[in-house]
């Protein structure tokens, strides 16, 4: 990181809005970071260091959490670049409307060949319906969709709603995706989420990170990790909630961005390696078995596609001959 921190650090110091406190997390790091930290602390004001032992990109974010006394929380990463109006442009939605989270468009630069890609979402406002299944799993979550970003970066949130409900990072040697799982924690509480047009974020695409490697194959028992820890968080925290209803259609949906990164012939190898497979194949019956959710999720008939989508990744032990014939049908169907 030591490579990278300058002008990351540097973006959010020359941010055109200044009122900010800046908290700055060494990791355990086995470089320089540590020290230039401490150099940005000592040359302005606004910035607070905290030096710890390495315990992982979650750890680090949550004792800058511990910390922070703002009114909106920011996360960013050391080797990534902030526009100067990010937070001020931000700010400026929650300013104009009532709102409980704010999205913004990023552009991914590759390290390598210098190439800028743009990340597109559409600006608008998306509003909690009814007892709010739509925010977390159709604008959210939804396999294919993409309208909101999964990572935390391109997002600017409200410290209360954080703090009142204790929301935190699990840990991300075992869930792997902690941002997926923060921004479920996160959405359950939210009644009105703005996305604005504005590119306001530059994601430096690094074939050595730890998402640059995450492309390249499932993983699908740190995914469950997420499916099982928002149970057990919805359990403790929200116990009547409705969400408990719809637990197996969220763990479809993840396992679907896991399972399509490969081919389908290889999907029945990469499910026999799951470590807990009567989790995965208890809901995976589920999510199968109960048509009327999916479209009261998505509607009808995005609710009966998606719900015939769930064929493709609905596997057993023992796989009866319909059921193959039927998935098989459908890979066809696809690939016309």
């Amino acid at each position: 990181m030591e490579k990278y921190i300058h002008k990351s650090v540097e973006s959010i110091l020359h941010q055109t809005y200044r009122n900010l406190e800046i908290i700055l997390v060494d990791d355990g790091s086995p470089d320089s970071c540590g020290k230039i930290a401490d150099e940005f602390a000592r040359e302005d004001s606004r910035v607070q260091v905290i030096h710890k032992k390495n315990g992982g990109l979650s750890d680090a974010r949550n004792a800058g959490l511990k910390v922070a006394t703002g009114d909106y929380i920011y996360f960013f990463d050391s080797d990534d670049r902030a526009s100067e109006s990010l937070l001020e442009t931000a700010l400026r939605a929650y300013q104009e409307e009532e709102l409980d989270l704010v999205c913004f468009n990023y552009i991914i630069c590759d390290e390598n060949t210098g190439a800028e890609r743009k990340m597109s979402f559409e600006s608008r406002m998306y509003e909690k319906q009814g007892k709010g299944v739509n925010l977390v799993i159709k604008e959210y979550l939804a396999y294919k969709r993409y309208r909101l970003g999964y990572c935390v970066w391109n997002k600017l949130y409200r410290a209360d709603i954080i703090r009142r409900n204790q929301i935190k990072f699990e840990d991300n040697a075992r869930v792997f995706s902690e941002d997926i799982c923060f921004n479920i924690y996160y959405i359950l509480y939210c009644k009105r989420i703005r996305v604005i047009p504005e590119y306001l974020y530059y994601y430096l695409n690094r074939e050595t990170s730890i998402m640059g490697q995450s492309k390249k194959e499932p993983r699908l028992d740190q995914f469950m990790e997420i499916s099982k820890r928002y149970t057990a968080y919805l359990k403790k925290e929200q116990r009547t909630s409705v969400m408990l209803d719809y637990q197996e259609i969220i763990f479809s949906e993840l396992m679907k961005l896991q399972l399509d990164k490969i081919r389908p012939k290889e999907r029945v190898y990469w499910i026999e390696t799951v470590q807990d497979r009567d989790y995965f194949y208890e809901n995976t019956r589920k999510a199968f078995c109960r048509i009327d959710k999916w479209m009261h999720v998505f509607g009808f008939f995005d609710g009966l596609k998606r719900w015939i989508g769930t064929i493709e990744f609905y596997y057993r032990e023992n796989d009866g001959p319909l059921l193959r014939t039927i998935r098989q049908g459908i890979f066809r169907l696809k690939n016309r």
